[in-house]
This record gives structure tokens, sequence and C-alpha cells, in this order.
């Protein structure tokens, strides 16, 4: 399974490489021509664009994590009832029951 930790930063220094990349352009060119002014506007917009999916997807994964957290602690909670000495009560039964069921 590849290692999400890094996958977000690859995309994120690309991105500002770009706008870097942009700002020097725009720093040596001190009265660009309309087609350049045009052209610098498109890249703009798709950095601003690209940034915002990025984020988007930051988000997604982070929202995904935290839910299969969530069902990785659960499911130890019912595990460890499970083992119990007294033994499984029917609403722990009805309970594994529902957790296995949204797995």
């Amino acid at each position: 399974m590849p290692d999400k930790t890094n996958t977000p930063a690859q995309p994120a220094s690309s991105l500002n490489a770009a706008l870097d990349s942009l700002q020097a352009l725009i720093k040596s060119n001190a009265h660009p021509e309309l087609s350049e002014m045009n052209t610098l506007s498109a890249a703009v917009q798709k950095l601003v664009s690209a940034y915002t999916q990025l984020k988007s997807l930051e988000l997604k994964v982070r929202e995904a994590d935290i839910k299969q957290a969530e069902i990785e602690e659960r499911r130890e909670q019912l595990l460890e009832a499970a083992t119990r000495p007294d033994g499984l009560t029917p609403e722990t039964l009805r309970e594994i029951e529902r957790q296995l069921k949204l797995l």
C-alpha cells in the first residue's frame, strides 16, 4: 500500500514551483503585452484551480483516515468485549453484527 503521508506534499511542491516560476516571469517582464497577460492570467487560474482541488482531496483523505481509525477502534472494543470471561450479551452480538455489515 502506498504511503499516504508523502502524497499531498508532491503536488503541493509542484504547485509552489509553478507559482515561483510565474512570479519570476512577472517580475522579469515589467511591461507585458496583452497576449502575455492573457497567458499569465490563464496560468494563475489553472494554479488556483489545482490548489483548490488538492486541498479538497487532502480533506477527503483526512476524513477517510479518521473514519477508518474510528472503525478500527470500535472493532477493538468489540473484540475486547467478545473475549471477556462473562461472555457476549445479546446487545454486544447485535452490535458486532451491525458493525460487520458496515465493513
